[in-house]
């Protein structure tokens, strides 16, 4: 239902990074009730902006499944367009309110470190800063997880979320390998390259994944250096990566 969604100006963004950079606001992010201290003033209200506040609560649920979470928030904003979602005070204010027991619970290692020994508030601060606050589109992580369907929803597959799914086999590889390079915000390259993995998971990709993928991308990186590679379409991203099976196995040969 469409309704008045509230959202951090500027000032309210200065003022939670402000905070926490001071230290004072550490416990907070432990609490049941946070309360950081800011203004109305600090606000102001996006009007008419669909909001399905039931999958905002799911995600609590389903936060030990990163590309189950990462659906249900792309479909919880279905107004949300790629202008906005690189707004930082949208995903700043999520992750402070609507979802912050999700974060709390995807995130829960504030003050303690996995070991469960303590974190000194440096430490603690950047552990929040981290997670909690924007640094761009694929890192940050409410917003990685919407730009990560954004990219690969397909109504015409059977399933929407095939490739979705597909780039959620890792996470260094949906955010670091993938998602950093040029050549994958290119819809074309970005299908061909989703269906390799696919396909190949269990074959050539099944051992040192990680490093394939890579090698893969390094490739097409190059290849961008002599080659138009936003006029291709999909079948030549799909003949040239199946040409470089061979290469890959050649290359990661015990």
């Amino acid at each position: 239902m469409a309704k008045n969604q509230r959202l951090l100006k500027e000032t309210g963004l200065e003022s939670l990074t402000d905070q926490l950079n001071s230290g004072k606001t550490v416990n907070q992010y432990t609490s049941g009730t946070p309360n950081f201290g800011l203004a109305l003033t600090d606000f102001c209200w996006l009007n008419n902006f669909r909001v399905d506040d039931a999958k905002i609560k799911q995600m609590v649920a389903s936060a030990n499944s990163d590309v189950e979470c990462a659906i249900l928030l792309y479909e919880a904003l279905p107004d949300l367009n790629g202008l906005f979602a690189s707004y930082a005070p949208f995903w700043t204010h999520l992750s402070h309110y609507e979802l912050f027991d999700y974060m709390k619970k995807r995130w829960p290692n504030i003050t303690k470190n996995i070991d469960d020994t303590p974190k000194d508030v440096v430490q603690s601060i950047n552990y929040i800063r981290k997670y909690w606050f924007y640094h761009g589109a694929m890192n940050s992580w409410l917003s990685s997880l919407w730009w990560s369907v954004f990219m690969t929803r397909d109504d015409n597959r059977e399933d929407p979320y095939e490739l979705t799914r597909v780039l959620f086999y890792q996470e260094d590889m949906r955010t670091r390998t993938l998602g950093t390079y040029m050549i994958f915000r290119h819809e074309p390259a970005r299908i061909a390259i989703l269906e390799f993995i696919r396909d190949n998971r269990e074959g050539i990709l099944k051992t040192d994944f990680q490093d394939k993928v890579r090698y893969l991308m390094k490739v097409l990186n190059l290849l961008g250096g002599s080659k138009q590679l936003a006029y291709m379409d999909k079948t030549y991203f799909v003949n040239y990566l199946n040409g470089k099976k061979d290469d890959i196995v050649a290359h990661y040969k015990d």
